[in-house]
């Protein structure tokens, strides 16, 4: 009797994207961007005015295949935004995690649950 493959699980990620404590204390406004390059997706640009908790699902298929991208943005006083950091790394997992961008403006990985993470300086 021929063994029948398992289909591909899809994953659920949710990302909690906040402030650091030294940024609470000060009017900063960033922006955070998150590429899934296997699966062909991307988050919006997701903005903060102060300490605030934001909350996005990301569903697909092997998520694993490709390093994900997380960039951020700042002002550049003229009303627009441009790119400030950006790091990589391959993730995967069913659960959650947390990314926290200090004032240098580099996302990392600060909590995780049922997340794998590596290859990257996202990982923390």
């Amino acid at each position: 009797m021929p063994k029948s493959r398992s289909p591909e699980r899809k994953l659920r990620f949710i990302l909690a994207i906040n402030f650091s404590r030294r940024q609470r204390k000060r009017n900063v406004f960033k922006r955070i961007q998150v590429f899934i390059p296997s699966i062909k997706q991307k988050t919006e640009r997701v903005s903060f005015e102060g300490p605030e908790e934001k909350k996005v699902m990301i569903s697909g298929e092997n998520c694993l295949g490709k390093k994900w991208v997380v960039r951020t943005w700042k002002p550049d006083g003229k009303g627009d935004w441009v790119g400030a950091k950006q790091e990589s790394a391959k993730i995967d997992g069913m659960g959650w995690m947390r990314i926290i961008v200090d004032d240098n403006l580099l996302p990392r990985i600060h909590d995780r649950m049922a997340i794998f993470c590596s290859e990257g300086e996202l990982c923390g």
